[in-house]
């Protein structure tokens, strides 16, 4: 099963996911582990790279990299703010435990919830 972690930063209703594939791609493209990667400081490499395999199914990683340079541009948004949801992704494949995985699914669906719409914003 797929826990897919709700991603509007790019302004549309998208989903962020991970399986064991994709986590493979990005140790390989990081060289590291994914729990290296996890505990290490954050890194915009590490939100680029995993954003593009996270979001792979929706975007091309040119169109990712185009998302985020516009935001960084156009938005008042951080790394941190662009890194959540793809942790998120990441603990929710269960590689860091069920307890963990469980907890941040639960929260991710509830922090998506309680965003207003986009319609409702400039509505």
């Amino acid at each position: 099963m797929l826990n897919k972690i709700p991603f509007t930063l790019f302004g549309n209703d998208d989903e962020i996911y991970f399986n064991n594939a994709r986590i493979m791609q990005l140790e390989k493209a990081m060289d590291k582990s994914v729990i290296t990667l996890i505990k290490e400081p954050l890194s915009l490499s590490f939100v680029m790279i995993g954003l593009q395999i996270g979001l792979m199914h929706t975007y091309k990683p040119s169109k990712v990299a185009e998302h985020i340079n516009r935001l960084f541009d156009e938005d008042d948004i951080n790394l941190v703010d662009l890194a959540k949801p793809l942790a998120a992704a990441i603990v929710a494949t269960g590689i860091l435990g069920a307890d963990l995985r469980d907890e941040t699914i639960k929260n991710a669906v509830r922090t998506e919830k309680a965003k207003p719409s986009e319609a409702s914003k400039n509505g």
